[in-house]
């Protein structure tokens, strides 16, 4: 009986180890998986957060663009409008001149001229209108 009572402790022991063995084997394999799927899951995350990222990013960046480009046109609007109010203002100033014999018509007219051709370069329309208001001007006189 003693034996006996030996073996089932023997018995009860290497059960023991070996259901103890098989629960460490699942526990890792089970951490292992769970780790494996967070990773999974994580990295998921990152890859949603660095696309969310590169659009708001890239959006920014067409937005700077476009007002960079906005900006640029009002710049040259503003130069162009400049110069033809420059430009319109000499035309009236020395044609001004030469009705009060201040300059004589040949130096008015080439001033006009240079004046005109300015005008060409930021705007060919108005160019010709006021080549057409100069011609009239000259051949009236």
């Amino acid at each position: 009986m003693a034996n006996s009572s030996e073996n089932i402790k023997n018995y009860s022991i290497t059960l023991l180890c070996v259901i103890a063995s098989a629960f460490i084997i699942f526990l890792g394999f089970y951490l292992k998986t769970t780790a494996a799927n967070k990773l999974i899951a994580q990295k998921e995350v990152l890859m949603k957060v660095e696309e969310k990222v590169d659009r708001v990013y890239n959006d920014y960046k067409s937005l700077i663009d476009r007002q960079i480009s906005m900006q640029e046109s009002i710049e040259e609007n503003a130069n162009n409008a400049g110069v033809l109010f420059n430009e319109g203002s000499l035309i009236f100033s020395v044609r001004l001149m030469e009705s009060e014999d201040m300059i004589d018509p040949a130096q008015a007219d080439m001033m006009v001229i240079e004046s005109i051709s300015q005008i060409k370069k930021v705007n060919p329309r108005i160019a010709d209108i006021v080549s057409t208001f100069n011609r009239k001007y000259i051949n009236s006189r």
